[in-house]
């Protein structure tokens, strides 16, 4: 149902972008029918997805890592892309200095501006670093089980720029799409860090499934539907630049993939070797019997 919600989201946003959508003004042609559905019928199946997920009698244990190529490749990829991205943004800003015009218009707010920048740089690195383990099946994470929270950070900084900037919308759906599919990445980006941290691997696994359906259902297709019309030369006012977008696809696009094969690859543990149980503790021993 995951997968469905991805391929509704997607074909059911670039209709919307290519059909429906005035560029001029920044309202629907057609009242906003096809953009409510574009964000409900996808929500709605990766709804049943995280019941699915959640369902009596679905266990998880631990997580099974393995040799990867699809991953890997999108792991590398965003990893360069992050990197590029920061570098664009720091040279960008050294042009705002001396003439003070900007592309990125966190440009404005220095603060927010250089935790994203920083994030991007740092997160683009351990992306390469785990792109590096997926190629080999080594576990980047036994001797620094924190090294993702870069990509926590990441997320929280991608969230704030996206709140304070570029939600802003006259059309709820639009604000609804950005921020909220924002979101989604970041609490995507947060179980995937327990998850490859070895914490509580039973409860973060089924957290990233949720949170993975909705990142799907919402975020992808947004971001996708944005820069096939920019590469079709459309572009609206107030649209995120494109290398934030880029960026966030390529990160969206490997956690999507990386949940599918940590689902396939641990399902048969899950399903053979459920989570211990915790052990009862011994009630204390009565002091008159003592």
């Amino acid at each position: 149902m995951a997968l469905g919600a991805l391929a509704a989201g997607l074909v059911l946003r670039v209709i919307v972008m290519l059909f429906f959508y005035d560029y001029d003004t920044g309202f629907y042609t057609d009242g906003g029918l096809t953009a409510w559905l574009s964000l409900l019928l996808p929500g709605l199946a990766a709804g049943g997805a995280a019941w699915l997920f959640c369902r009596t009698g679905q266990s998880y244990g631990r997580y099974v890592r393995k040799k990867h190529g699809l991953p890997a490749i999108l792991a590398f990829l965003s990893g360069f892309v992050l990197l590029q991205e920061a570098v664009r943004q720091a040279m960008d800003f050294q042009s705002f200095l001396k003439t003070g015009l900007s592309q990125y218009d966190a440009a404005m707010q220095p603060l927010i501006f250089w935790f994203f920048v920083a994030a991007s740089l740092v997160f683009g690195l351990v992306q390469l670093v785990v792109g590096a383990a997926l190629t080999t099946g080594r576990n980047p994470f036994r001797g620094a089980p924190l090294l993702y929270m870069a990509g926590v950070l990441w997320g929280i900084s991608y969230l704030i720029v996206v709140y304070v900037f570029y939600a802003k919308s006259s059309c709820f759906v639009e604000n609804f799409f950005s921020v909220v599919g924002a979101a989604a990445l970041l609490v995507a980006l947060l179980y995937a860090c327990k998850l490859c941290s070895g914490v509580d691997d039973a409860g973060a696994a089924q957290r990233l499934f949720v949170a993975g359906g909705f990142l799907l259902a919402w975020e992808i297709p947004y971001l996708a539907a944005n820069l096939l019309t920019r590469l079709l030369g459309k572009s609206y006012s107030g649209e995120q630049p494109a290398g934030y977008q880029l960026s966030a696809l390529c990160a969206a696009a490997f956690l999507g993939v990386f949940l599918w094969t940590a689902y396939r690859d641990s399902r048969e543990v899950w399903e053979t070797e459920p989570p211990a149980e915790p052990e009862a503790q011994e009630p204390p021993a009565d002091p008159e019997e003592a």
